[in-house]
Protein backbone atom coordinates (compact mmCIF):
# COMPACT_ATOMS: atom_id res chain seq x y z
CA UNK A 1 0.00 0.00 0.00
CA UNK A 2 0.86 3.45 -0.58
CA UNK A 3 1.25 5.74 2.76
CA UNK A 4 0.76 9.84 2.81
CA UNK A 5 0.92 11.52 5.57
CA UNK A 6 -0.15 15.34 5.11
CA UNK A 7 0.05 17.81 8.26
CA UNK A 8 -1.71 21.28 7.59
CA UNK A 9 -0.11 23.79 9.81
CA UNK A 10 -1.87 27.39 10.12
CA UNK A 11 -1.39 30.43 12.47
CA UNK A 12 -3.91 33.15 13.30
CA UNK A 13 -3.76 37.23 13.98
CA UNK A 14 -6.33 39.30 15.08
CA UNK A 15 -6.97 42.87 12.86
CA UNK A 16 -8.51 45.88 13.79
CA UNK A 17 -9.79 46.71 10.52
CA UNK A 18 -12.28 43.39 10.43
CA UNK A 19 -12.41 42.18 14.30
CA UNK A 20 -11.61 39.09 12.72
CA UNK A 21 -9.14 36.52 12.51
CA UNK A 22 -6.99 36.00 9.53
CA UNK A 23 -5.47 32.84 8.63
CA UNK A 24 -2.30 31.46 6.44
CA UNK A 25 -1.67 27.97 6.11
CA UNK A 26 1.30 25.75 4.69
CA UNK A 27 1.21 22.41 3.20
CA UNK A 28 3.77 20.06 3.84
CA UNK A 29 3.48 16.25 3.02
CA UNK A 30 5.65 13.59 5.08
CA UNK A 31 6.20 10.52 3.22
CA UNK A 32 8.24 8.39 6.38
CA UNK A 33 7.60 8.79 10.20
CA UNK A 34 10.78 9.81 10.48
CA UNK A 35 10.04 13.14 8.99
CA UNK A 36 7.16 13.97 11.69
CA UNK A 37 7.33 16.36 13.74
CA UNK A 38 4.91 15.46 16.52
CA UNK A 39 5.77 18.57 18.97
CA UNK A 40 4.16 20.97 15.98
CA UNK A 41 0.87 22.49 15.65
CA UNK A 42 -1.00 21.61 13.31
CA UNK A 43 -4.43 22.77 11.76
CA UNK A 44 -4.94 19.54 10.04
CA UNK A 45 -3.11 15.91 10.06
CA UNK A 46 -3.98 12.63 8.44
CA UNK A 47 -2.80 9.73 6.30
CA UNK A 48 -3.96 8.63 3.09
CA UNK A 49 -3.41 5.20 1.84
CA UNK A 50 -4.05 3.79 -1.58
CA UNK A 51 -4.74 -0.11 -1.93
CA UNK A 52 -5.32 -2.44 -5.47
CA UNK A 53 -7.69 -4.30 -2.67
CA UNK A 54 -11.39 -4.07 -4.12
CA UNK A 55 -12.74 -4.08 -0.64
CA UNK A 56 -10.34 -0.85 0.37
CA UNK A 57 -8.87 1.50 -2.36
CA UNK A 58 -8.22 4.59 -0.44
CA UNK A 59 -8.47 5.05 2.97
CA UNK A 60 -7.70 8.34 4.86
CA UNK A 61 -7.94 8.87 8.85
CA UNK A 62 -7.33 12.29 10.04
CA UNK A 63 -7.91 15.05 13.32
CA UNK A 64 -9.38 18.60 11.71
CA UNK A 65 -8.43 21.89 14.32
CA UNK A 66 -11.08 24.29 12.87
CA UNK A 67 -10.18 27.88 13.14
CA UNK A 68 -13.64 30.15 13.99
CA UNK A 69 -15.93 30.42 11.13
CA UNK A 70 -14.47 28.18 8.78
CA UNK A 71 -16.68 26.76 6.20
CA UNK A 72 -15.70 23.78 3.83
CA UNK A 73 -17.97 22.75 0.54
CA UNK A 74 -17.41 19.13 -0.43
CA UNK A 75 -18.50 16.18 -2.32
CA UNK A 76 -16.74 13.02 -1.33
CA UNK A 77 -17.11 11.83 -4.36
CA UNK A 78 -17.05 7.85 -4.07
CA UNK A 79 -15.71 8.46 -0.71
CA UNK A 80 -17.89 7.02 2.74
CA UNK A 81 -16.71 10.09 4.62
CA UNK A 82 -17.05 9.72 8.79
CA UNK A 83 -17.04 12.52 10.94
CA UNK A 84 -16.44 12.31 14.97
CA UNK A 85 -16.61 15.54 16.68
CA UNK A 86 -14.36 15.44 20.10
CA UNK A 87 -14.66 19.11 20.83
CA UNK A 88 -16.45 22.46 20.22
CA UNK A 89 -19.38 22.82 17.79
CA UNK A 90 -20.58 23.91 14.31
CA UNK A 91 -23.16 22.77 11.66
CA UNK A 92 -23.74 20.06 8.65
CA UNK A 93 -26.04 21.54 5.86
CA UNK A 94 -27.18 24.13 8.48
CA UNK A 95 -27.71 21.43 11.30
CA UNK A 96 -26.35 21.68 14.70
CA UNK A 97 -23.50 19.53 16.10
CA UNK A 98 -21.27 19.19 19.37
CA UNK A 99 -18.71 17.56 21.04
CA UNK A 100 -20.31 13.97 21.81
CA UNK A 101 -21.78 13.56 18.07
CA UNK A 102 -20.86 11.39 14.92
CA UNK A 103 -22.33 12.05 11.56
CA UNK A 104 -21.68 11.03 8.04
CA UNK A 105 -22.23 11.94 4.30
CA UNK A 106 -22.63 8.95 1.50
CA UNK A 107 -20.36 8.93 -1.93
CA UNK A 108 -21.75 11.68 -4.31
CA UNK A 109 -23.28 13.69 -1.38
CA UNK A 110 -22.99 17.91 -1.27
CA UNK A 111 -22.29 18.83 2.54
CA UNK A 112 -21.07 22.14 4.06
CA UNK A 113 -20.05 21.97 7.20
CA UNK A 114 -19.14 25.27 8.94
CA UNK A 115 -17.22 25.74 12.33
CA UNK A 116 -18.42 28.02 15.51
CA UNK A 117 -17.91 31.34 15.94
CA UNK A 118 -16.72 31.05 19.61
CA UNK A 119 -16.26 27.50 19.88
CA UNK A 120 -14.77 25.97 16.69
CA UNK A 121 -14.79 22.45 16.59
CA UNK A 122 -12.36 19.23 16.40
CA UNK A 123 -12.72 16.04 14.57
CA UNK A 124 -11.93 13.00 13.93
CA UNK A 125 -12.61 11.61 10.33
CA UNK A 126 -12.29 8.81 7.93
CA UNK A 127 -12.94 8.69 4.52
CA UNK A 128 -12.94 4.76 2.59
CA UNK A 129 -13.59 3.90 -0.82
CA UNK A 130 -13.90 0.80 -2.13
CA UNK A 131 -16.77 -2.23 -1.77
CA UNK A 132 -16.36 -2.10 2.24
CA UNK A 133 -18.04 1.62 2.32
CA UNK A 134 -21.03 -0.55 1.39
CA UNK A 135 -20.49 -2.70 4.40
CA UNK A 136 -20.22 0.23 6.82
CA UNK A 137 -22.57 2.42 5.75
CA UNK A 138 -25.41 -0.94 6.27
CA UNK A 139 -23.92 -0.98 9.92
CA UNK A 140 -24.37 2.78 10.33
CA UNK A 141 -28.15 2.35 9.03
CA UNK A 142 -28.77 -0.70 11.30
CA UNK A 143 -27.68 2.14 14.11
CA UNK A 144 -29.83 4.32 12.88
CA UNK A 145 -31.98 5.73 10.06
CA UNK A 146 -30.60 9.38 10.58
CA UNK A 147 -26.99 10.59 9.24
CA UNK A 148 -25.98 11.94 12.70
CA UNK A 149 -26.01 10.13 16.16
CA UNK A 150 -24.37 10.13 19.80
CA UNK A 151 -20.89 9.60 20.02
CA UNK A 152 -19.53 7.64 23.38
CA UNK A 153 -16.43 8.14 25.16
CA UNK A 154 -15.11 10.58 22.40
CA UNK A 155 -11.73 11.72 24.18
CA UNK A 156 -10.89 8.24 23.94
CA UNK A 157 -11.86 8.48 20.11
CA UNK A 158 -9.23 11.39 19.88
CA UNK A 159 -6.39 9.81 21.60
CA UNK A 160 -6.78 6.36 19.92
CA UNK A 161 -6.56 8.35 16.59
CA UNK A 162 -3.01 10.33 17.96
CA UNK A 163 -2.37 6.41 18.47
CA UNK A 164 -2.79 5.56 14.69
CA UNK A 165 -0.93 8.54 13.33
CA UNK A 166 1.95 8.87 15.43
CA UNK A 167 2.35 5.29 16.67
CA UNK A 168 1.13 2.58 14.29
CA UNK A 169 2.40 2.54 10.67
CA UNK A 170 -0.67 1.67 9.01
CA UNK A 171 0.55 1.50 5.67
CA UNK A 172 2.64 -1.34 6.71
CA UNK A 173 -0.86 -3.29 7.53
CA UNK A 174 -3.26 -4.99 5.36
CA UNK A 175 -6.90 -4.58 4.47
CA UNK A 176 -8.00 -6.70 6.92
CA UNK A 177 -6.52 -4.19 9.49
CA UNK A 178 -7.98 -1.45 7.92
CA UNK A 179 -11.42 -3.31 8.52
CA UNK A 180 -10.88 -3.98 12.00
CA UNK A 181 -9.47 -0.22 12.55
CA UNK A 182 -12.96 1.28 11.01
CA UNK A 183 -14.97 -1.21 13.21
CA UNK A 184 -12.96 -0.13 16.27
CA UNK A 185 -14.45 3.44 15.09
CA UNK A 186 -18.39 2.09 14.75
CA UNK A 187 -18.41 0.97 18.13
CA UNK A 188 -18.68 4.22 19.69
CA UNK A 189 -21.53 5.54 18.22
CA UNK A 190 -24.80 4.83 19.38
CA UNK A 191 -28.24 5.75 17.63
CA UNK A 192 -30.19 8.80 19.20
CA UNK A 193 -32.97 6.50 20.19
CA UNK A 194 -32.18 3.93 23.02
CA UNK A 195 -28.74 4.41 23.61
CA UNK A 196 -27.29 0.70 24.01
CA UNK A 197 -24.59 1.32 26.40
CA UNK A 198 -22.10 -1.31 27.77
CA UNK A 199 -22.88 -2.56 31.10
CA UNK A 200 -21.27 -0.04 33.80
CA UNK A 201 -17.76 -1.25 34.51
CA UNK A 202 -15.83 -0.11 37.10
CA UNK A 203 -17.48 0.68 40.63
CA UNK A 204 -14.50 2.80 41.39
CA UNK A 205 -14.42 4.92 37.90
CA UNK A 206 -18.30 5.54 38.93
CA UNK A 207 -17.33 6.57 42.22
CA UNK A 208 -14.54 9.17 40.99
CA UNK A 209 -17.67 10.23 38.37
CA UNK A 210 -20.29 10.54 41.14
CA UNK A 211 -17.71 12.48 43.61
CA UNK A 212 -15.98 14.97 40.66
CA UNK A 213 -19.96 15.77 40.09
CA UNK A 214 -21.17 16.16 43.61
CA UNK A 215 -17.90 18.78 44.21
CA UNK A 216 -18.86 20.96 40.80
CA UNK A 217 -22.85 21.22 42.00
CA UNK A 218 -21.37 22.35 45.71
CA UNK A 219 -19.13 24.72 43.96
CA UNK A 220 -21.67 26.12 40.99
CA UNK A 221 -25.16 25.49 42.30
CA UNK A 222 -26.66 28.64 40.70
CA UNK A 223 -25.39 28.22 37.53
CA UNK A 224 -24.82 24.21 37.07
CA UNK A 225 -26.45 22.22 34.39
CA UNK A 226 -25.96 18.26 33.43
CA UNK A 227 -24.48 19.55 30.12
CA UNK A 228 -21.45 21.18 32.31
CA UNK A 229 -21.26 18.00 34.49
CA UNK A 230 -21.08 16.09 31.43
CA UNK A 231 -18.86 18.37 29.29
CA UNK A 232 -16.96 18.27 33.27
CA UNK A 233 -15.35 15.49 32.68
CA UNK A 234 -15.42 14.65 28.96
CA UNK A 235 -18.62 12.44 28.45
CA UNK A 236 -21.61 13.49 26.57
CA UNK A 237 -24.92 14.34 28.59
CA UNK A 238 -26.68 10.85 28.13
CA UNK A 239 -23.88 8.83 28.84
CA UNK A 240 -23.13 11.12 31.73
CA UNK A 241 -26.37 10.82 33.62
CA UNK A 242 -26.91 7.16 32.72
CA UNK A 243 -23.51 6.70 34.80
CA UNK A 244 -24.71 8.99 37.34
CA UNK A 245 -28.18 7.58 38.12
CA UNK A 246 -26.75 4.10 38.19
CA UNK A 247 -25.00 5.03 41.09
CA UNK A 248 -26.95 7.54 42.95
CA UNK A 249 -30.79 6.62 41.68
CA UNK A 250 -31.51 9.73 41.08
CA UNK A 251 -31.07 11.99 37.72
CA UNK A 252 -28.11 14.45 37.60
CA UNK A 253 -30.75 17.54 37.14
CA UNK A 254 -33.07 15.98 39.81
CA UNK A 255 -30.19 16.01 42.51
CA UNK A 256 -29.33 19.49 41.44
CA UNK A 257 -32.64 20.90 42.06
CA UNK A 258 -32.52 18.76 45.48
CA UNK A 259 -29.08 20.28 46.30
CA UNK A 260 -30.87 23.87 45.70
CA UNK A 261 -34.03 23.55 47.87
CA UNK A 262 -31.27 21.60 50.50
CA UNK A 263 -29.94 25.06 50.34
CA UNK A 264 -32.61 26.98 50.54
CA UNK A 265 -34.36 25.00 53.38
CA UNK A 266 -31.20 25.64 55.39
CA UNK A 267 -30.89 29.05 54.47
CA UNK A 268 -34.76 29.64 56.19
CA UNK A 269 -33.72 28.30 58.93
CA UNK A 270 -30.05 29.74 59.86
CA UNK A 271 -30.60 33.29 57.78
CA UNK A 272 -32.48 36.27 57.42
CA UNK A 273 -31.95 36.27 53.45
CA UNK A 274 -35.59 37.10 52.02
CA UNK A 275 -36.90 34.15 49.90
CA UNK A 276 -36.86 36.18 47.00
CA UNK A 277 -33.07 36.59 47.76
CA UNK A 278 -33.05 33.10 48.59
CA UNK A 279 -34.34 31.76 44.72
CA UNK A 280 -31.90 34.18 43.46
CA UNK A 281 -28.96 32.71 44.99
CA UNK A 282 -29.69 29.28 43.32
CA UNK A 283 -30.86 30.05 39.73
CA UNK A 284 -34.32 30.56 39.72
CA UNK A 285 -35.29 33.24 37.91
CA UNK A 286 -38.86 33.41 38.86
CA UNK A 287 -39.75 33.23 42.45
CA UNK A 288 -43.01 30.93 41.75
CA UNK A 289 -40.60 28.41 40.46
CA UNK A 290 -38.61 28.27 43.68
CA UNK A 291 -41.73 28.31 45.24
CA UNK A 292 -43.14 24.79 43.48
CA UNK A 293 -39.97 23.06 43.36
CA UNK A 294 -39.86 23.72 47.37
CA UNK A 295 -42.79 22.80 48.03
CA UNK A 296 -42.88 19.91 46.14
CA UNK A 297 -40.31 18.84 48.52
CA UNK A 298 -41.11 20.06 52.17
CA UNK A 299 -45.31 20.22 51.16
CA UNK A 300 -45.68 23.90 52.20
CA UNK A 301 -44.28 27.08 50.73
CA UNK A 302 -41.18 28.85 51.70
CA UNK A 303 -42.43 31.14 53.52
CA UNK A 304 -44.73 28.69 55.28
CA UNK A 305 -41.53 26.75 55.99
CA UNK A 306 -39.74 29.50 57.38
CA UNK A 307 -42.80 31.00 59.80
CA UNK A 308 -42.80 27.19 61.29
CA UNK A 309 -38.96 26.81 61.71
CA UNK A 310 -38.60 30.06 63.38
CA UNK A 311 -42.17 29.80 65.10
CA UNK A 312 -42.34 34.13 64.04
CA UNK A 313 -45.18 35.69 61.69
CA UNK A 314 -42.89 37.73 60.63
CA UNK A 315 -41.29 36.57 57.94
CA UNK A 316 -38.81 37.89 55.37
CA UNK A 317 -40.18 38.46 52.00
Amino acid sequence: MKFTHCDYKYKSASTNATKGNIHSRKMRVASSRADLKQDTEYYASWICIYATDKDITEFNLGIDYSYPNQTIRDRCEGRLFLNFIVKGKGTINGEPFSAGQFFYTRPLQKHTIQSDPDDPYVSVWIYVQGEYANYVENELIKKSNSTTMTLNNYTDVLELTKTFLFTINLAETSTSYLKHLINIYLSYISPNNELDYPEIFATQKITRLVYAAKTYISKNLKTVTVADLAANQRYNVKYFSRLFASATGMKPAEYITDCRIEWAKNSLEHSDLSVSEISEAIGYEHRNGFATAFKKKYGCSPTEYRRKTKGSNKVSE
